[in-house]
């Protein structure tokens, strides 16, 4: 609707090849930051060590920096409150959903009782920090206090208010808030996740991890900084971007619509008004009629002219169309800088006694 397209548009600007490539010059510090980090444990634990926890650390710090502003240091102060708690949030996000739900049905009043659970108190701390964020941002802005190096928050405010000198409707501090929020959880929890599944894969394909670590060594020297021009236009790194998503997707169900109008699909198959209609993306994504041989890690099949050949129908690790995820451009962002920075300085193998 005419309210989604508003929103649409305005969170659409901060993912700008210009706006990214701001943001972007916010993760130098946070990649030598986990670089440093995985050389202690390294040295200390034999060189073993659960990669996906760091993971959850560094892209908090990351999407922390780069849409609230804030510098956390999650990579080196696990005991961080915001940090704990939202670990917990995102551990217990589906469990919680699934069961008020459930519940709810039988019990209408259960949902009433959300807010007081862990859970519960654990979003309202997270959300009611990123709300005091913005509030404290909108005035420093007001102020004339404008930021070098914007952040998520600036871009939204910056564009809203662009909308209020144009005669458009501004967006509402909620609307702002929860599109803030969406942000976060999207850079934090999927990120690591993918991260973490490249890092097995990669682990597991010596050769694949070889190919990788020649075309990251030719193009950054050992303590180059790592930049957004070259690392987004590295076309290995980015098959192996695009076939960890696709063998190994972090998100499965966001991929659904809501039909608005009554449909005949094929004639024979009606869809109501009000259905939610879910793709099945595993099954799509792991056809042998959609990939050739598609329970397999070949990162080649995103290159060239195989690339060109993948059906954008059929490679849906951010949904597809008009809807699909807002924020795609910078979890790519955020994932190829990382494995970059690893793959740079360490070989990624199994640990033999798992």
């Amino acid at each position: 609707g005419a309210g989604w397209k508003e929103i649409r548009t305005v969170i659409s600007s901060i993912f700008t090849s210009a706006s990214m490539k701001k943001m972007h010059l916010m993760f130098h510090d946070q990649l030598d930051n986990l670089i440093e980090v995985l050389q202690a444990k390294a040295r200390r634990n034999g060189g073993i060590m659960d990669i996906y926890g760091e993971y959850q650390a560094m892209t908090m710090d990351m999407i922390a920096r780069c849409a609230l502003g804030q510098n956390i240091s999650c990579i080196k102060e696990r005991d961080n409150d915001y940090y704990a708690r939202a670990r917990y949030f995102v551990a217990n996000i589906q469990f919680q959903q699934s069961l008020v739900v459930k519940l709810s049905i039988f019990f209408p009043y259960v949902r009433y009782l959300r807010p007081f659970t862990k859970f519960g108190i654990a979003e309202s701390y997270l959300v009611g920090i990123l709300s005091k964020s913005i509030r404290g941002r909108e005035k420093e802005r007001e102020a004339g206090k404008i930021r070098p190096l914007p952040d998520a928050i600036d871009l939204l405010l910056a564009e809203n208010e662009k909308r209020k000198r144009s005669g458009d409707n501004p967006l509402h501090h909620d609307v702002i808030v929860s599109n803030a929020w969406a942000l976060f959880l999207a850079g934090y929890e999927t990120t690591s996740t993918s991260l973490a599944y490249a890092s097995y894969l990669l682990a597991k394909h010596p050769e694949i991890q070889d190919t990788l670590y020649e075309e990251v060594t030719s193009t950054f020297e050992d303590d180059e900084t790592i930049d957004y021009e070259r690392v987004m236009r590295l076309p290995y790194l980015h098959a192996v971007f695009s076939e960890t998503l696709r063998l190994l997707p972090p998100v499965t169900t966001f991929t659904s619509r809501k039909c608005i109008k009554e449909t005949l699909i094929g004639g024979r198959i009606r869809v109501p008004v009000g259905a939610h209609i879910v793709a099945p993306v595993h099954a799509v994504m792991w056809d042998e009629n959609n990939y050739d041989r598609p329970k397999e890690f070949i990162p080649e099949r995103f290159l060239g002219d195989n690339n060109k050949a993948v059906w954008s129908a059929t490679y849906l690790p951010f949904g597809i169309g008009p809807r699909n995820c807002v924020g795609a451009r910078f979890a790519e962002m955020e994932f190829k800088s990382v494995l970059t920075a690893v793959i740079r300085r360490f070989v990624l193998e199994l640990d033999p006694e798992h």
